[in-house]
């Protein structure tokens, strides 16, 4: 995660075995970006003036014959500048109503509890497949604030609740989560929902990491997400 919107990667050629070492025709690069195709390219390359939201770099070595090895890259995602968070107002309680005559006592105002109610996560579409170096998904989220006051949503993001058989998570997966935070928080109304993105808050992401092992133990894997975030108000 960063506010920078330039980036600059470097990339090298490992050594190899002597008997595979050819002098005469060292390797050369080709990279990408994101959805980009592939382009012959000397390190360091650098990029500017990169928008906001998720983004991937992917370098592969090619030989004199033209075959090229496995990619190897970084995924990150550029939020905007942290601002001063807005300060929600205080609830207030209604006034208490004017004595009557008529009346033995007032009617006291409602008293709010201490610890709201649970804002909601909610999936509302399935992700596509994933494929090992594609691009990030973004996960579709509809949030709920059930409780009679604003509230701030801080923190959202998922974790894997359990993994497929022989496809450990961690190690195929990446997880980005949401840029909501103190500094930049979601607003959500009194006992409204709304669908992410809004409000300049991208939902969390998942893409699915290029190994050099065979990945087949994940094909055809469900994942079983576990949706969390926290929230002030």
């Amino acid at each position: 995660m960063t506010t920078a919107t330039t980036a600059r990667f470097d990339s090298a050629q490992p050594s190899r075995p002597p008997a595979r070492a050819n002098p005469g025709n060292p390797l050369r690069f080709e990279c990408r970006l994101d959805d980009g195709d592939w382009e012959r390219c000397r390190p360091p390359v650098s990029f500017d003036d990169l928008g906001l939201g998720p983004h991937r770099f992917e370098v592969r070595a090619v030989n004199a014959s033209g075959r090229y090895g496995p990619a190897d890259g970084f995924v990150w995602r550029i939020r905007r500048s942290p601002v001063e968070p807005t300060a929600l107002p205080p609830p207030t309680s209604p006034a208490a109503p004017e004595p009557s005559p008529a009346a033995e006592s007032p009617t006291p105002p409602p008293v709010l509890p201490e610890y709201g109610e649970p804002f909601a996560i909610e999936q509302i579409a399935p992700l596509e497949d994933l494929f090992p170096g594609e691009p990030a998904q973004a996960l579709a989220l509809r949030l709920t604030n059930p409780n009679p006051v604003p509230i701030a949503v801080t923190s959202l993001t998922f974790s894997f609740a359990a993994d497929p058989p022989g496809c450990p998570s961690a190690e195929n997966f990446i997880i980005v989560p949401s840029d909501a935070s103190a500094a930049t928080p979601l607003r959500l109304d009194a006992e409204t929902s709304l669908e992410l993105p809004a409000q300049g808050i991208s939902p969390p992401l998942i893409a699915m990491r290029e190994l050099t092992v065979n990945q087949n133990v994940c094909q055809g894997a469900t994942l079983e997400l576990k949706l969390e975030g926290e929230a002030q108000g």
